[in-house]
């Protein structure tokens, strides 16, 4: 298919304003365990491709009122950790754990009860499940996603910082 060099400017102005959005659902698709695994392979070489490396590898912060919580964690650590705060500091009350329990920034659900793991989440270890639960609420346990990556992180951090204006995220 040949492409004009008006064609080439509509799809940079395209690239460049959905550039995180593009990114996204492919790496969404390329970490999707219910993908065919051609389909998955396929496009995380095209992401690696595009970002230049295999993998991204920053940490990232948490900061509570302005102040480091925590520094360097692992992307997968970024949903555990941000709980984890939340419940320290006294923010968990039904409405913050309702909107914790529909999340699904990760394409999993952010937390979840053993009795409703599905099979895969169990395969490919979506939850750390094999440990005491991370989170305990009016005697029920909850395990937090770890399915955390460049490209699902942000849509994460916003909507905890839109929610919760006390945290705030870096990455480094």
């Amino acid at each position: 298919m040949a492409i004009g060099k008006e064609e080439r400017e509509l799809l940079n102005r395209f690239w460049d304003k959905n550039q995180k959005l593009i990114l996204s659902a492919l790496y969404a698709i390329s970490s999707d365990p219910d993908q065919d695994k051609d389909v998955r392979d396929n496009i995380s070489s095209a992401l690696d491709s595009i970002s230049g490396t295999s993998k991204d590898r920053s940490l990232l912060n948490i900061y509570f009122n302005d102040k480091i919580y925590v520094q360097n964690i692992k992307k997968s650590d970024l949903g555990f950790e941000t709980v984890k705060l939340i419940k320290e500091k006294g923010l968990l009350d039904d409405e913050v754990f309702n909107f914790l329990r529909e999340d699904k920034s990760c394409s999993f659900q952010l937390l979840k009860m053993p009795s409703e793991f599905t099979e895969t989440e169990i395969k490919y270890r979506k939850y750390r499940n094999n440990d005491k639960p991370e989170l305990v609420l009016n005697g029920n346990g909850y395990y937090v996603a770890r399915n955390w990556n460049i490209g699902n992180i942000q849509r994460f951090m916003d909507k905890i910082s839109d929610k919760l204006y006390q945290i705030k995220y870096q990455k480094n």
